[in-house]
Order: structure tokens, then sequence, then C-alpha cells
């Protein structure tokens, strides 16, 4: 028995064909499996503006280049692949003078974030978010910094230290600040007296060391007319549930308050807001009831969780109006009184329900025998529903559900009518043998593999590094799976 080991045949064309490539300006192989270290030459192809190689199998450190030719190289994109070490000096970034967009997150890199990206004379979009850098970001009062900066994004990783927004005053570009999961990063935003230049449209500052009074004293937040995301959630923030937010102008699209102490309640709200799509205030001390007018307020919801809160009162029907649900979790609250039976029906894009931990009663599914075709996850635990469940229930695409702790009685054996009407529960394989085949020897099926993977890849090679190939632009997308 041998092992043949080879390194896969694309990456041989990759280092092989480079030179070929002199011509190309945009070169996207992203979501695909390539694996390896990437090739030098790549960063100094004389006319290439955009690589983006994410979503692969690629490791080893950081190409460095120390070539003093520039290259035009304008959008560098190595996200979510497997590479690691720190980040090379700023000489060999020297060729890269033109770089506006440098996206390496959810990688491995280490070590402490380099100076001068900050500097680079143009860079617009700085991404090192999900790595294990550490140490502070390298940014302070008298830092000299690129005036075209509009977004920096650097959540999950270790960093320390101190940033205040003040030192971002020059910077009137800027559009997006995300150093979520960064919990010994201390972050000052509230400045009395200062008026920043910029408008943010996205803030994400979840789980940092962030000003316990950002909500309850909102200096900064009143100055940021334009924000489309708002992700303030694991920092124990205090103040009230902030419905000053929502107001006529407002264009608000995601706002995730989690795991905080705010108190307050949500109602009552004057203005619809027509962008909002996610509302996330788990784990907070919020009370009072949902707005009797919740669909007009927020139509386009997709995900409401205000979990774990004090709301009371019941659930109100127009809820079942708000036609994009997906998400909907008010568990562990203080609501009562029989569950409208459309929650249970109206929503054809619902994959998830619970209502875990409240004083709900009625009927069971709201005395219904189907629930929306695309729900996967039910709660009903740990309440007051009453009643049997349906012999004739259908079950969508329903993956887990719980209902201990309630009221309810008959036979289980209706249950397995769920599974019959499960769309999403595959089959039973069906088993056939042919008992008269003769059985076929492996290695055969390794020598047929063997054939055509070097067939097609030599047809692929030839192509590639044919003449008249050499101004292709290479695009291999993965054809995207659609799940139930």
């Amino acid at each position: 028995m041998f092992i043949l080991k080879f390194v896969p045949p694309v990456i041989l064309i990759l280092h092989a064909c480079i030179a070929a490539f002199k011509n190309i300006r945009n070169l996207n192989l992203r979501d695909n499996q390539f694996s390896g270290s990437l090739p030098l030459s790549l960063f100094a192809l004389p006319h290439l503006k955009f690589i983006d190689l994410s979503f692969n199998n690629f490791e080893g450190r950081f190409p460095i280049n120390l070539t003093s030719e520039p290259v035009p190289l304008e959008v560098l994109k190595l996200d979510s692949n497997y590479m690691s070490g720190a980040l090379p000096s700023e000489r060999a970034f020297q060729n890269l003078q033109n770089l506006r967009e440098l996206s390496l997150s959810f990688n491995q890199f280490s070590g402490n974030i380099p100076t001068f990206l900050f500097l680079l004379p143009h860079i617009e979009r700085l991404d090192l978010s999900s790595n294990l850098f550490r140490g502070p970001i390298p940014i302070n009062p008298s830092s000299n910094l690129s005036l075209s900066l509009k977004s920096l994004r650097f959540y999950q990783n270790n960093l320390t230290g101190r940033i205040s927004f003040i030192w971002l005053g020059n910077l009137r570009k800027l559009e997006e600040i995300d150093l979520s999961g960064n919990a010994n990063l201390a972050v000052d935003v509230n400045i009395p007296g200062w008026t920043p230049p910029f408008q943010l449209k996205q803030l994400a500052l979840s789980g940092c060391d962030l000003d316990k009074n950002i909500i309850a004293e909102p200096h900064f937040l009143r100055t940021q007319r334009r924000l489309e995301v708002l992700h303030l959630s694991d920092n124990n923030l205090s103040g009230s549930m902030p419905n000053w937010l929502f107001t006529e102008e407002a264009t608000l699209h995601e706002l995730h308050l989690g795991n905080n102490s705010l108190t307050g309640s949500i109602d009552p709200i004057w203005h619809t807001q027509p962008f909002l799509q996610s509302i996330d205030i788990h784990m907070n001390h919020v009370t009072g009831q949902l707005p009797a007018n919740i669909s007009s307020l927020f139509p386009r919801l997709l995900v409401l969780d205000i979990s774990n809160n004090n709301i009371v009162g019941h659930i109100p029907t127009s809820l079942c109006e708000i036609d994009f649900m997906e998400i909907l979790d008010l568990s562990n609250n203080k609501l009562s009184g029989e569950v409208p039976a459309c929650v249970f029906t109206n929503y054809s894009l619902l994959m998830t329900l619970k209502l875990s931990n409240n004083k709900l009663g009625g009927q069971v599914f709201g005395g219904l025998n189907s629930l929306s075709n695309n729900i996967k996850e039910l709660y009903l635990d740990n309440n007051k529903f009453d009643g049997t469940i349906p012999h004739n229930l259908s079950g969508g695409c329903l993956k887990f559900m719980n209902l201990h702790d309630n009221e309810l009685s008959g036979k289980l054996d209706t249950l397995h009518q769920i599974t019959q009407g499960n769309m999403c529960v595959a089959p039973d394989p069906v088993a056939h043998e042919d008992v008269g085949e003769t059985p076929i020897d492996p290695a055969l099926y390794a020598v047929m593999a063997a054939s055509f993977v070097l067939g097609f890849w030599a047809i692929v090679a030839f192509s590639f590094c044919h003449p008249y190939g050499r101004s292709v632009i290479l695009k291999l997308y993965s054809v995207p799976r659609k799940n139930c």
C-alpha cells in the first residue's frame, strides 16, 4: 500500500500561471475550496486592482513583497480563511499605497495592529474583525489619520487600552465603527460639548468597556441622525428605553440593546419606523405592554426579541400583521391571556417562536391543526396552555418543540402526524441491492477518480496559461444552496 499526496491542482495552476495574468484587473475566487499559501507574485501584477479570496482555506502568513515597484491594487479581501501570524511591517506595504479597502476578518492574525494602516493615503475601509489582535488601537490625539477613512471594524479581538471618539475628530467621512467583543477596551463616546464632524450609519460597541450612561445621558447619540445600525448589547447600560430614537426621520434598521439594565417601556411610540428590521432588547428591566398598533409602528420587522424582561398584558393581534417576521421571542416575561391563533399560522417566514415562561393560556396552537410552514423551533413551555394536540397536526419544518409544564392532555401518538407532515424531514433512504452483481474493486474507483481529476485540471491549466486566456477575469463562485 502507498499513499500519493499532492498539492491541489488549482494551487499549482495559480502559482505556475500567475505570470500569464499580467493584464488582469479583477480577480475574484471568493467562496471556493482553495488552500495552501498565497503566491507572493499575486501582489506584483502590474494592473491588478481588485482581489477577493474570501471564504477559502488559504493559510500561512500575509505575503511580504519588498519590491519598490508600486502596484495599483485598491481592494484586498482575505476574509474567512486560516491565515495567521503578525501583519508585516510598513516596508512590506510600501508598494500598496493605493489600497482603499483591506479586509482580513475571520482569520487568526495576531500581534498588534500596525499604525501605518491608518496612514495609508487612500484607505477607506479597515476590517480586522474576528482575529487574535491584541494591545491598543494605535490612535491617539496626535495621530495623522487618513482623511479617507469611512469604516473601522475591529470586533472580536483581544484589544486593550483606551480609545476616545474625539481622537477621530478629523474623519469627516467616517460612517462605521465596530469595536464589539473587546471586553478590555475602554471606549470614550460621551464628550459633553463636542459635536463630531461625522454622521455614522453603523455603530457597534457591544461587549466593550463602555460609558454606562451613553443612553441615560446621550450626548453623542443625539448628534447621530443617520444611524442605521446601533448595537450596544452586553454593557450593563443604565437609563430608560431610548424611544427618542424612533423619530419621524429615523433610518434605523437594527437596534440591539440586549443584556443591559435598561428600564422604562417600549410604549408609547409615535412614529412609524419603516426601515427597522431587528429589535433585540432581551435581558433588561423593561416593563409595560406591547404596543397595540405594533404592526403599524414596525411593519418590516424580521426579528423581535424582548425576552427576559417584565412585559405584561396580552399579545396584540396586530403582531400577526407583520408579514416578514422570522424570529419572535417573547419568553420569560409576564404576558397573560390567550395567544392569538394567527401567531401560529400567519407568518410564512417565521422560523423561531418562543413564548416560554409566561402566564399564557387557552388551547395549545390556538386550537388549530397546522403551524406556519417554515417554523423550525417552537417553545411554549411553562405556561398554562390546555387541550390536546390535534391528531392531524402538520408541522411544517418543525425540528424542536417544547411544551413542558402546561396543562395538556390526550394521547401522544398524535405526535407522529407532525413528522409525517414535516416537509423538511428527508425520506428514508431506499434500500436496494442487486445480489447478482459482482463487487467492484475499490481501486478501480480510485483510478477513475484520478484520471478524471488530472485530465480535468490539465484542460484548466491549458486554458489559463494559453495566451488568449491571459486577460480573463477569473470568477469561480459556488452556487448557493437553499434550505427549507
